[in-house]
């Protein structure tokens, strides 16, 4: 539905009056709700003194009408999307906390978290079937790189690469996900580190000194 506000201000009123007086000007303000694009004569009252007497008559003024649209928001469509999420509860506080972020943004958006049962293994047959199937979820929560890769992405998943958020996205994480001149997935979640511990009494004992490379790592 399209509403419009316009404006009517009349520009100059100049009354032709027998006796000495100055020109009036008369201003009207409306609201209405169609475009107007005309020029319109009407009467108004207007009241003016002459040699100390008050006089109220009505004259012919012409307005000239301004339109300035304003469109209202349409209701958006409500949209539901389906979404593969983890079992681990930590992944669903975070899908959760996105989804609740995003949907303020988006009401009419509607979110159906699917989550997947078990891991390992278990996760990666029910990705690959229902991708083979069609019956995939809109959104799926997965790994990247080599895992990722084994999903043929390039056959099976949309593009993301002319999106724009893709720009946010650190260059050197884009190979992760993607394959051929196609990026099929963006990062999520939280990040995570490994290490090696080693005992330093052993490495006193047997004078091993602390590794600052791979090629020194694998050394020891």
């Amino acid at each position: 539905m399209r509403k419009y506000i316009v404006v009517f201000t009349l520009v100059i009123v100049s009354l032709a009056l027998l006796v000495a007086c100055q020109p009036q000007t008369v201003e009207v303000t409306r609201v209405i709700t169609e475009t107007q694009t005309e020029t319109v004569v009407e009467e108004v009252e207007v009241t003016r003194i002459v040699e100390g007497e008050v006089i109220t008559e009505e004259v012919e003024v012409t307005r000239i009408v301004e339109v300035t649209p304003e469109v209202m928001e349409e209701e958006a469509e409500p949209v539901t999307i389906s979404l593969l999420g983890a079992a681990n509860q930590n992944d669903q506080d975070m899908i959760d906390a996105l989804i609740a972020a995003y949907t303020e943004l988006h009401p009419n958006v509607t979110f159906d978290v699917e989550i997947a049962a078990g891991g390992g293994t278990e996760v990666d047959n029910l990705v690959k079937t229902r991708l083979a199937t069609d019956e995939m979820n809109d959104i799926f929560y997965y790994n990247s790189g080599a895992l990722l890769q084994a999903l043929n992405p390039s056959e099976t998943l949309i593009d993301l690469s002319d999106e724009p958020f893709i720009d946010n996205i650190a260059e050197a994480f884009i190979p992760a996900v993607a394959q051929g001149d196609g990026v099929f997935g963006v990062p999520v979640g939280f990040a995570a580190a490994g290490g090696v511990l080693y005992n330093k009494s052993v490495y006193e004992e047997v004078g091993l000194s602390v590794p600052t490379s791979w090629d020194e790592f694998v050394a020891n």
